[in-house]
């Protein structure tokens, strides 16, 4: 992948009409550079390129878990 296509592809959307937080099929969860893919039965990548972090999740679906914000908070924490 070109750094240009994931840049364009990873950016929140401020157009009109635009959802936010979706592009390319990319989670866009905030404005710090973040991004997510959400797989089938709660399979996951979250990256965080600024913390050069890299989050898999493998499992099933199960509970009401915002597996994002988990993840937003574990970013949090990381040195």
């Amino acid at each position: 992948m070109s750094e240009k296509w994931v840049s364009e592809s990873t950016k929140v959307d401020t157009l009109d009409g635009s959802a936010k937080d979706y592009q390319y099929h990319w989670r866009v969860p905030n404005e710090k550079g973040d991004f997510a893919a959400v797989g089938y039965k709660g399979q996951y990548i979250f990256v965080s390129p600024a913390k050069e972090l890299i989050i898999l999740r493998l499992g099933k679906r199960e509970k009401n878990i915002d597996w994002i914000k988990l993840f937003e908070q574990i970013k949090e924490r990381i040195e």
